[in-house]
């Protein structure tokens, strides 16, 4: 058997074992990416986050009573790290 055909042959080998390697692996760990939580949430994620509604958010906002928000133009946002503080100054311990 000459070099090439040895090349060839261990090729195939290779081949054949990461073929049956990946056939092994779940196809939804396959495909599964670390899913990244955004620093900025929308009033809907915010609500859903802190179990309120988003029209307790928006009454909040208009009262200057919720969480920090921050506005551009239109858009309201709400900080993960200003949501995790404003649960924390109203934590009340049990007696």
């Amino acid at each position: 058997m000459g070099v090439f055909e040895q090349i060839d042959t261990r090729l195939t080998r290779i081949e054949d074992l990461l073929g049956d390697l990946l056939a092994s692996v779940p196809a939804e760990s396959a495909k599964a990416e670390p899913e990244i939580e955004p620093e900025y949430m929308s009033t809907v994620q915010a609500a859903e986050f802190l179990g309120v509604s988003k029209q307790s958010l928006a009454l909040w906002r208009s009262e200057s009573k919720g969480p920090t928000f921050v506005r551009v133009g239109n858009i309201v946002r709400y900080s993960r790290q200003d949501l995790r503080d404003w649960m924390d100054d109203h934590r009340k311990e049990a007696r």
